[in-house]
């Protein structure tokens, strides 16, 4: 088992593509079990923090794009530094800044919480609030405050529900304020507040990678919808249609700063994704059935297992060489192997590098025993 700069690009590769077939899956089919989501994100992501080629693997050798990539990763643009260590300088530095701006989002909710203003009990809104905790039978403590920082209710909680609500939300009907507050209770109930901070994390590790930016969008998308579908059921088509007018209202307020960490009720204006939440809540959609479920898991481990299954290699051929470096048979360590050409003569591959090239009777030296020998293969 062994990590390199190619299994690293292979695994960015496969990654990228399970998280986006992930991302495709939540958008465009009916509504896919969370299990399954779940499944394919961390197959995703143990492919992507999991770069390592097998000793098992089909060995492919690239002959023109992969020695570029290692003619690129080694040249040295600043000082003694590569490339390929730049790069990783520089996503641990876009990280470090990721992280701060996470950091800076959440200093900033706690100022909008403390400078909200608390409704205190006997208050409309207090009550309403009680009516929707008492239908949910819910036992904690829900802290509601008001504040003009916000332009849509939102969950913040973690650990126990704080509910922002604009001031422009006071003055709606009581039905709508009814379905608002059910609809971060439930945010909170089914812990979406908490997976969409995993969420963040995961983006300011790999704020690079665009699949991974798109999976969190959906995702998100996908808890609103969901949380509209457990709102809606056992409500009649009027009480449906004036939980809509609620998201309408909701629509036509001042927008304000987006904090970012919390569950709103209304925090995408995309088209799309407000027409599938009217849609979706009129007609809810069914999910997949356990065995479809089922099987799009087989499928997604058996892809994830096939990933590993193949090894992409540079095959550069350098100037040919009198013969093998003088250190070599002490270097059994490093990682060699042999390939067998069209010609019947062999090549020696040390660390990624030809280093000379063998015939029949050179390989029955005792240096060359034990290591492996794969045929000359066509890549790309």
């Amino acid at each position: 088992m062994t990590i390199s700069v190619f299994s690293v690009i292979m695994s960015i590769l496969c990654s990228s593509v399970i998280l986006f077939i992930t991302s495709l899956l939540i958008t465009h089919a009916k509504r896919v079990r969370w299990g399954s989501i779940l499944l394919l994100c961390i197959l995703g992501f143990v492919r992507l923090l999991l770069p390592v080629d097998f000793d098992f693997g089909k060995v492919i050798h690239s002959w023109s794009i992969y020695p570029t990539l290692q003619r690129i990763a080694e040249w040295k643009p600043i000082g003694g530094w590569t490339l390929a260590r730049l790069l990783v300088g520089i996503w641990g530095l876009g990280s470090g800044i990721c992280f701060l701006v996470f950091l800076n989002r959440i200093a900033y909710l706690k100022i909008v919480i403390w400078r909200a203003v608390f409704v205190p009990e006997g208050e409309r809104l207090k009550s309403l609030l009680q009516q929707v905790v008492d239908t949910l039978e819910y036992r904690g403590n829900v802290r509601i405050v008001v504040t003009a920082e916000v332009s849509t209710a939102m969950s913040v909680g973690i650990i126990s529900p704080v509910i922002l609500v604009p001031k422009e939300m006071l003055a709606f009907q009581d039905e709508e304020i009814l379905g608002i507050l059910k609809h971060e209770i439930t945010h909170y109930l089914r812990g979406d507040v908490g997976k969409q901070w995993a969420l963040f994390v995961l983006t300011c590790i790999f704020w690079w990678n665009p699949a991974v930016h798109y999976l969190k969008r959906c995702i998100v998308d996908m808890l609103e919808l969901e949380c509209d579908e457990r709102v809606c059921q056992g409500m009649t088509d009027e009480e449906r249609l004036v939980y809509l007018e609620g998201i309408q209202h909701t629509l036509k307020g001042e927008p304000k700063k987006n904090i970012g960490l919390g569950m709103g009720f209304v925090t995408s204006h995309n088209a799309r994704i407000l027409e599938r939440r009217y849609r979706e809540a009129l007609n809810p959609v069914k999910r997949y059935s356990n065995m479809v479920t089922a099987l799009l898991a087989v499928i997604c481990i058996l892809v994830f297992a096939a990933s590993y299954t193949v090894i992409i290699q540079p095959g550069t051929r350098p100037e040919k060489t009198s013969g093998v470096e003088e250190d070599h048979p002490e270097a059994r360590h490093k990682k060699e192997f042999l390939i067998r050409l069209s010609d019947g003569t062999y090549v020696l591959v040390s660390e990624m590098k030809w280093k000379a090239y063998l015939s029949e009777e050179d390989i029955h030296n005792p240096a060359y025993e034990g290591l492996s020998v794969y045929e000359e293969t066509k890549g790309d």
